[in-house]
């Protein structure tokens, strides 16, 4: 087991999984937000940048706070001497004697910033956080090499032998043991050991399940015990071991430390409960000077148990110091394990395991030297896994693949990967094809025609799915996670959305099965359907003419309702759009209306826009699914990106197309707009320069890009009704 691993540095999967993804969820975010930021000073202003580099050296260098932005922006613009910046700080900062209000700066403001997700100048396969890690680890080897000197040292003493004499040895390992009689409740048992049926999948099931029990009912009652035991245990230890040195009492193991320990490899091969084996619950520790202090608190901690058999009782012995092959192993003790027994009469016949912790000064004061270091290389699984993680599955590009600045689009490569028409056998005749979108996760194509519905398997080029349903339904479906399963979302009424868990088969191919918990009936019909990133509510427009927000622990009846000014029609365009965290809306008024609407779903208050560059308002959406600025289509290959605070238009774009644009949406600072003419553009949002064009040979309606950036669908009428682009 390696040093920090002793030190407590792995957190329960669990934890560490939520953690990783909300670091890369405002990874993305904080990108999103700056690049294009930066973008814009780079055009028209590097005096402001060279004054934000200016500022974070200022900042660094007081050890004073400082906004987020600037430093990213600053990083954006001149990585060498930013990372200079924050490195020479950084090693100032933890390096011995380390000042604690220098040290509370670096923890709040420094080391959860996004920069460390940034390239290392000059350097595409090594981020920030790497050269950090460098620093606390050459610092940690520092301390870990005194503690081997510390270890030479005491190889050398004349009382060397007896600690050596000292042998590990194993009476009692588990709370469980007879002698010890935890966790025998019938209720624990009964579940962890049942036996399962046959079949695999149950058994998968039942596994998890003892997990569940063993981890959280076994692990409540260990520390329930822990703390009737607690009060007594560090008193009576005070007692004995006070005379010979100094006795530290420690506070009950935590739930979430002791599930983190649990999945340590060593617990792996433990029989059920595996909470069994944890025997440090209830601990204290005994410091002492001296080799010869240390000898006689260990003998008389023995003599102690040996005449008080009856109150506690030798578990085990771990004699840290006991020389090995390669003795270069930093921090050592020896810890002593008793079962002690409660005398309080309220706690009859209650036993459980204690740890006692002898340890020498010497090893003390090195540990507290480089506690704050441990913090740091603590967190070098978390580092290494948010850069890598994808937010959907899949790769990522620009922001999210090197992190320090936002990859050359132009740089994209994308291949067709399917054409529709040409390569897959569909039982849908109808020229028109409205909604397409690509699933990362399952390589799957849900498409949407009138009154039709169909999935098509894209590694098979084979339709999977095929589905009738009520005509002028349009753009409803979406893929989905929720509470860890993948879903597919269908509406197949006018009135009614149902969800279908996608379920992997033996053959590596795909089920849909229907999740009757989650079907939505509205009274009259659905115009239009949407979810909020997190997955919490489903967004609806109704009957033309309202907004619903429904919780999905409750779809039965909405939340909210928001009416609308006038009604909405029905369009084979995709008119309506919300914001990716569900509080704004933007609805396109339609082919010769120089209005739209914006909606705050929070105030509930509705904002007709006009517009005095367009004459018809057309597929609207949110820039990167964000709440700040709207791009709305219009005529004559025209563009408006609006402020949606200010309620202002920004910027104008003129295509080189005369033809309606006609779809679009945005992720990853990219505007992707399909045409009349046939073509697909994508604009840098930036620059909203466009820096990718594709003719095709039908009619672009509808358009999707995949949040990691490994796909792009475009689709509409005639020709082959819909394409895939891979990205790379």
């Amino acid at each position: 087991m390696c040093f920090l691993e002793r030190m407590g540095a792995i957190e329960t999967a669990q934890k560490l999984s939520e953690r990783v993804m909300a670091g890369k969820a405002k990874l993305d975010a904080d990108i999103k937000r700056d690049y294009a930021r930066y973008q814009y000073l780079k055009r028209h202003s590097k005096k402001t940048l060279n004054a934000m580099l200016e500022s974070v050296a200022a900042s660094f260098e007081t050890c004073s706070a400082f906004s987020e932005s600037t430093l990213l922006i600053a990083y954006m613009y001149d990585p060498e001497k930013c990372s200079e910046i924050i490195l020479r700080a950084c090693r100032k900062v933890l390096t011995a004697p380390i000042n604690k209000h220098e040290f509370a700066w670096f923890e709040q403001s420094v080391f959860g910033s996004s920069v460390w997700f940034f390239n290392c100048p000059k350097s595409d396969d090594r981020y920030l956080f790497e050269d950090l890690l460098g620093i606390a680890k050459t610092i940690a080897s520092d301390v870990v090499e005194s503690m081997d000197d510390i270890y030479d040292d005491l190889t050398r003493h004349k009382q060397w032998q007896q600690m050596q004499a000292i042998k590990n040895e194993t009476l009692i390992a588990r709370q469980d043991h007879k002698r010890v009689g935890l966790l025998h409740n019938k209720g624990i048992r009964a579940v962890l050991e049942s036996k399962s049926r046959d079949d695999g999948a149950d058994e998968l099931e039942a596994n998890d399940f003892r997990a569940f029990i063993d981890q959280h009912l076994a692990l409540n009652t260990l520390i329930s015990t822990a703390a009737k035991i607690n009060g007594e245990f560090q008193q009576h230890m005070q007692m004995v071991m006070s005379p010979f040195g100094d006795f530290k009492e420690a506070p009950i193991k935590s739930l979430q430390r002791s599930q983190t320990k649990m999945e340590r490899s060593e617990y792996q091969e433990q029989a059920l409960p595996k909470s069994a084996a944890l025997c440090d619950l209830v601990r204290c520790s005994v410091t002492f000077n001296t080799v010869h202090q240390f000898l006689v608190g260990y003998q008389a901690l023995m003599h102690h148990m040996d005449k008080h058999q009856d109150l506690m009782e030798l578990a085990r012995v771990k004699n840290g110091f006991i020389n090995t092959d390669d003795h270069k192993n930093g921090y050592r003790d020896i810890k002593v394990y008793v079962v002690y027994k409660s005398m309080n009469p309220e706690h009859e016949n209650v036993k459980m395991i204690c740890e006692v912790q002898l340890l020498l000064i010497n090893y003390l004061q090195e540990k507290k030297r480089v506690h704050q270091i441990w913090d740091i290389l603590r967190e070098e699984t978390y580092l290494r896994m948010v850069p890598k993680t994808q937010l959907g599955g899949g790769s990522n590009h620009g922001s999210s693949s090197g992190g320090n600045t936002v990859k050359d689009l132009s740089q994209l490569k994308f291949t067709e990967l399917l054409r529709v028409g040409r390569e897959v056998r569909l039982d849908y005749k109808d020229r028109d094809m409205y909604h397409c979108s690509v699933d990362s996760d399952t390589g799957l194509l849900g498409m949407e025609g009138w009154g039709w519905f169909g999935v098509v398997d894209l590694s098979r080029k084979m339709m999977i799915v095929s589905m009738k349903r009520e005509q002028q339904i349009y753009y409803t479906h979406r893929w989905l996670t929720f509470h860890e399963h993948r879903y597919l979302s269908v509406q197949t009424r006018r009135n009614q959305v149902e969800m279908w868990r996608v379920v992997c088969d033996k053959r590596g191919g795909y089920n849909f099965v229907n999740d009757a918990h989650y079907k939505c009936v509205v009274n009259g019909t659905i115009d239009y359907v949407q979810f909020d990133r997190s997955y919490a509510h489903m967004l609806l427009v109704v009957n033309e003419s309202a907004i619903q927000v429904r919780a999905m622990s409750h779809l039965g009846a909405a939340t909210k309702t928001i009416k609308l000014q006038e009604k909405i029609a029905t369009s084979a365009m995709r008119n309506v759009r919300f914001s990716g965290d569900g509080t704004r809306c933007v609805l396109g008024g339609g082919e010769g209306c120089a209005y739209f609407y914006l909606v705050d779903i929070v105030s509930e208050k509705v904002h007709k826009l006009s517009s005095s560059f367009l004459q018809s308002t057309l597929a609207p959406c949110f820039i990167n699914g964000d709440c700040q600025r709207v791009a709305v289509c219009g005529e004559a290959g025209k563009i408006e990106i609006w402020d949606v605070e200010q309620r202002q238009s920004v910027k104008c774009i003129q295509s080189d197309s005369q033809r309606d644009m006609t779809s679009s949406t945005s992720t990853d600072n990219i505007l992707a707009v399909g045409s009349d003419d046939k073509r697909l553009r994508l604009y840098n949002v930036g620059n909203w320069e466009c820096f990718f064009m594709k003719q095709f040979n039908f009619g672009g309606c509808a358009l999707h890009l995949t949040e990691d950036m490994r796909y792009v669908t475009f689709a509409g009428y005639g020709g082959d009704r819909c394409a895939v682009l891979k990205i790379d």
